[in-house]
């Protein structure tokens, strides 16, 4: 009797670890909206934004891969620069041209999920300037 209480006792804290992780994972968001700069009334690509998700390691510590997803088919052509900020240091993903669809970006090493601060996704138009490296 006194393993089975153990194995059970064991079991639930492992899932109520588990619950927690996935818990945190589900919060990591990226930061922002949709921001425009400029005089034209139109330079937005995408106006509904894109979504961002995160694959994770078999133990739910790490981020192994960000996925930007709902690139709208307007924005075909144009650049798209994915910042990735942990505790250490951001990684950055450039694409040229950017299609429509999703992009997947991998981590390696992976992350521990606790280092992320945020992801920043900044898509540029063909007669538009990439931002400064240094802001």
């Amino acid at each position: 009797m006194r393993v089975a209480v153990g194995r059970a006792t064991g079991f639930l804290v492992g899932l109520m670890l588990l619950a927690l992780v996935a818990g945190n994972a589900a919060g990591l968001l990226p930061a922002g909206g949709i921001a425009q700069a400029g005089q034209e009334a139109d330079l937005l690509c995408d106006e509904d934004g894109v979504s961002v998700s995160y694959g994770l390691t078999g133990d739910l510590s790490s981020i192994s891969s960000v996925t930007v997803s709902g690139i709208d088919s307007d924005c075909s052509g144009t650049v798209m620069l994915v910042r990735v900020q942990f505790d250490s240091e951001p990684l950055n993903f450039l694409v040229v041209p950017l299609s429509p669809g999703s992009r997947s970006f991998t981590i390696s090493p992976a992350r521990p999920v606790q280092a992320l601060q945020g992801v920043t996704i900044t898509i540029i138009g063909q007669d538009q300037e990439p931002p400064n490296k240094n802001d």
